[in-house]
């Protein structure tokens, strides 16, 4: 056999490696997602009840601060950062099986392309949903917290 070549159990664990990465960053893209969409609800409420003095809108902004502390700490950034490491760590193990392959085998450079990409939109992804989720969550704060005398 061609050592260049990819031999059967390269591409099984390469399919193992790809299907990890691919089903737990499809996971955490959804949980972030979520994320992300309970601040934004936040947001809007926030943004419907501010200003109010009758009872029912002070509730809400209670309602805000208290949902918001649950929301707004370093819980996503860490599990995005233990999620992201094992993804990482996955790919860079099927880079390293496909390395030697990728001059002469076609599908050995299809699998490194197809994982390049989804790594590619993953990372640009994650960057984007925590930034974007931290901004809000950040102004949010801003918002509902009361000054300090």
């Amino acid at each position: 056999m061609n050592p260049a070549v990819l031999s059967s159990e390269s591409i099984a664990a390469i399919g193992t490696f790809l299907t990890l990465t691919s089903l737990l960053g499809t996971f955490f893209y959804v949980q972030l997602s979520t994320w992300l969409r309970d601040l934004l609800i936040l947001r809007s409420k926030f943004e419907l009840n501010d200003g109010g003095n009758t009872p029912e809108e002070q509730k809400a902004l209670r309602e805000v601060r208290y949902t918001l502390k649950g929301l707004y700490n370093t819980l996503p950034f860490l599990v995005t950062l233990a999620i992201s490491t094992f993804i990482g760590f996955a790919a860079w193990h099927a880079f390293v099986i496909l390395g030697p392959s990728r001059k002469f085998d076609p599908l050995a450079d299809h699998l490194a392309q197809a994982l390049t990409v989804f790594l590619t939109i993953y990372a640009i992804l994650i960057v984007f949903l925590l930034i974007r989720g931290y901004c809000i969550g950040h102004s949010l704060n801003r918002k509902v917290t009361p000054p300090k005398a």
